[in-house]
């Protein structure tokens, strides 16, 4: 084990953070506006998720305070229609911030259409069609808002992800889940696709792969520092944050005992796991098991790791059901 060790950390040098630092503090900013004050703090709790109005990237404007130079600096403008009501001023400052080429996610907060004079609503559905734009609508009548108004700026800002969940915690767990099962498959396909033998012996010389094993190692480790920066860790020092982690994420970073690990959830008599099964599920098991650390503050227990082995199991069983068929 001690050996194996050494081997990772010596992976760790050959990897740079840098690009994953500049990734998480990326600098955006989320504009909630609105002439409804209600529906404005509704989308602002929302999005900051308790986190301070003086340390938020989310900032609260009422359209009563007109044209301000802060959406010409947004991300992203939230527009907040209380009850569904539009009318000609919200339609004038939606086109002008449209017109800047900003994504603008209208939310429409209790209401099942929109209200408002023919002109405005007219106007409005220009602003829809219109390719220039990027404005779209997000009707929520009444049910949990939380998640559909966290995706909806996932959505517009997918490649301010890592910045969005560092700032604000309701992004963490949409940003971890994206980034494990991103990583996990991108295993599974370069272990499908590489020259390691076709299937790995639980107990053989798994070694012999190593120059494969390398890569899919580097590729957890990835992983592992991207959800460490995603949960506001301090990801300065690669070697610190791989020396938390290790004890953490257990065999998911050593292949022999993860393939013992495995070999207990399967049937009596299977010697042998596919190696897509093991890339896949270290992965997985390994992201799991640090976002659990970082969003608890607590190594998962052994029955936790369990239901994350047994989800990676469910989960690589899809994945190559969905890529038998496209191979048919």
């Amino acid at each position: 084990m001690i050996r194996r060790t050494r081997t990772l950390f010596e992976f760790v040098r050959e990897i740079s953070l840098d690009d994953i630092r500049d990734e998480a503090n990326r600098h955006f900013s989320l504009v909630v506006t609105g002439a409804s004050e209600p529906a404005r703090r509704a989308v602002v709790a929302v999005l900051s998720g308790g986190v301070s109005a003086m340390d938020s990237p989310v900032l609260n404007h009422p359209t009563s305070a007109g044209w301000d130079p802060l959406f010409e600096r947004a991300s992203l403008v939230l527009y907040t229609l209380g009850s569904g009501q539009i009318d000609s001023e919200d339609i004038e400052l939606l086109q002008r911030i449209a017109a800047i080429g900003l994504p603008v996610v209208m939310v429409s907060l209790g209401a099942t259409a929109l209200v408002g004079d023919s002109a405005s609503l007219d106007a409005l559905d220009a602003l829809f069609t219109n390719n220039r734009y990027r404005v779209r609508l997000l009707r929520l009548r009444g049910e949990e808002i939380g998640d559909p108004v966290v995706r909806a700026v996932l959505r517009d800002l997918e490649a301010f992800d890592l910045a969005l969940a560092r700032r604000l915690p309701p992004f963490r767990p949409f940003v971890s889940h994206q980034l494990i099962t991103e990583s996990a498959r991108a295993n599974a396909e370069f272990a499908l696709m590489s020259n390691l033998p076709a299937v790995i012996p639980v107990v053989g010389n798994i070694v012999t792969a190593s120059a494969d094993l390398f890569v899919l190692t580097k590729n957890q480790m990835l992983l592992v520092f991207k959800l460490a920066a995603a949960h506001g860790a301090e990801i300065q020092s690669s070697r610190k944050v791989l020396t938390e982690l290790i004890p953490v994420v257990g065999a998911s970073f050593f292949w022999r005992s993860l393939a013992r690990e495995l070999a207990a959830l399967l049937p009596a008599g299977v010697g042998a796991l596919p190696k897509t099964t093991i890339a896949y599920t270290g992965t997985y098991v390994a992201g799991r098991s640090a976002q659990y650390y970082y969003s608890t503050g607590h190594r998962p227990s052994p029955d936790t790791v369990t239901t994350f082995y047994k989800e990676a199991m469910e989960r690589v069983r899809a994945f190559m059901s969905r890529r038998d068929g496209k191979g048919k």
